[in-house]
């Protein structure tokens, strides 16, 4: 990477830390343009493939550290006991991701996050950056069409090109995700902010 690059974003991201840490009201901006005048963004440099850019997840941070600890707490267990279904020895899961989201587990997960509504999203925004099983919660929770055509839904439009393979499921997601942030995240903030 190039040395100015990455000096730069040490820069900006230590100076938004610091300013996210002093100011409880403030959220960072969703649209920081983390390139060097018109050098592409560092995410595009080494993939075409979507992903959580510093400035996504910074923005994800600062809302899931605005959700009470309590609730961040409760939703953890829920989500382990969750994840602690999958090791049954009985458990007939596969490799499609629909078939973890048949559990007694998932269930009570989802009607806790439910109960929260938007409020919850931060945290489901913050599994996905670290791993794919988030997928179900966060069709389960955001999308309001048929859920059997989510990925069919949300993915982007692709052009065959002899170098240019399509996009995963987890860029179709991420992309999915960032444009529910850019949408949503006024919405996201009141629902947190009327958490009792």
């Amino acid at each position: 990477m190039n040395k100015r690059i990455f000096f730069s974003l040490t820069v900006v991201f230590t100076l938004f830390m610091i300013s996210c840490n002093n100011a409880s009201d403030e959220i960072p901006d969703k649209d920081v343009d983390y390139t060097n005048g018109n050098e592409t963004p560092v995410d595009s440099i080494t993939s075409n493939e979507s992903r959580f850019s510093q400035a996504d997840l910074d923005l994800i941070a600062c809302l899931v550290d605005r959700i009470p600890a309590n609730i961040t707490a409760e939703f953890n267990v829920k989500m382990l006991a969750w994840e602690e279904s999958w090791r049954r020895p009985n458990a007939n899961f596969n490799s499609n991701p629909e078939s973890f989201s048949k559990t007694e587990e998932y269930e009570d997960l989802l009607a806790y996050c439910t109960g929260y509504g938007k409020a919850i999203w931060p945290l489901i925004f913050d599994l996905l950056a670290q791993n794919i099983s988030a997928i179900s919660l966060l069709r389960d929770l955001t999308f309001e069409g048929n859920r059997f055509y989510f990925i069919d839904e949300i993915k982007q439009p692709w052009n065959f090109e002899a170098d240019n393979p399509p996009p995963t499921l987890y860029s179709n997601l991420v992309d999915y995700t960032k444009k529910l942030l850019a949408d949503e995240l006024d919405n996201i903030l009141q629902s947190i902010q009327d958490i009792p």
